[in-house]
């Protein structure tokens, strides 16, 4: 057996938590000596402290964690349990990061108000196009860089048949979770095979021509792609001119790492006249 110490630094439970535990009957020592009142912990009680701190961390209250405790719940079903929470938390970070990248992206084009433009904005024309692609509603662009970095995983000579990949943008207006997107890859010539389509659910579709449309390539993560947007809408506005279509994104780069600043993006913004 082990001193009350001894058993705090094989289980990295502080003291007063093995002392408080056995106060309130939760977690009692296996044996106290008589003379000294020395508590002393067995190697056996190790898989109910390990449950007591598992319910504790998914937010039980102690007087919860003893009942569940008292009807023997099975180490399956702290596991499913703990599963469970283990996929919250991984959540509540992916909205903390989106709000993170979210703030540093207003921070970027406050700091930018009045300066000049830093990117160089072009009309051009743009012909029909055939693409290889798949057209859906998303929750966040995660799955358009996955599936695109996969594509080139399957077939590292993707570039054989297709040119860069791209995205169009549909929705009619922003919305954090929904995202209408076709997204794919620009087919140059050939076909590519058909297991690379069925693998990644894509088909051949048709874009149409665009007859004017202001384009710029902006070098940064993917994280600062709204400053991009905001650099060309001043830019269209200035010109007198004003939206005439969905939006185009043609990823010349794409790191592993949507967070590097060497992603380079050509953003294709089709306008009119006013």
């Amino acid at each position: 057996m082990f001193r009350i110490g001894d058993f705090s630094r094989i289980t990295y439970v502080p003291i007063t938590q093995l002392r408080y535990y056995d106060e309130i009957g939760l977690f009692k020592p296996a044996h106290i000596d008589a003379d000294s009142g020395y508590r002393y912990y067995s190697a056996e009680q190790i898989p109910r402290l390990n449950r007591i701190l598992a319910l504790r961390d998914l937010g039980l209250s102690l007087e919860q964690v003893a009942r569940l405790l008292d009807d023997q719940i099975t180490s399956e079903e702290i596991r499913g349990m703990l599963m469970l929470r283990k996929a919250q938390i991984e959540q509540s970070l992916r909205d903390e990061i989106t709000r993170l990248n979210q703030v540093e992206v207003r921070l970027a084009q406050i700091e930018q108000e009045g300066a000049p433009y830093p990117i160089d904005v072009v009309l051009k024309s743009l012909p029909p196009q055939t693409v290889i692609a798949r057209r859906e509603v998303l929750k966040s662009y995660d799955p358009v860089i996955a599936t695109m970095q996969r594509a080139l995983r399957l077939l590292p000579d993707t570039r054989r048949f297709s040119g860069v990949p791209l995205s169009v943008m549909y929705s009619p207006e922003y919305s954090a979770d929904s995202y209408d997107l076709l997204y794919g890859f620009v087919t140059h010539s050939g076909s590519p095979p058909p297991e690379f389509s069925q693998q990644l659910g894509m088909s051949i579709r048709e874009l149409p021509g665009v007859e004017q449309t202001a384009t710029a390539v902006f070098t940064a993560s993917w994280s600062n792609v709204g400053l991009g947007y905001q650099l060309i809408a001043s830019w269209i506005e200035s010109h007198g001119y004003t939206l005439a279509g969905p939006v185009r994104e043609l990823y010349l780069h794409l790191e592993a790492d949507t967070d590097l600043p060497s992603n380079v993006t050509e953003f294709q913004f089709p306008v009119r006249q006013l």
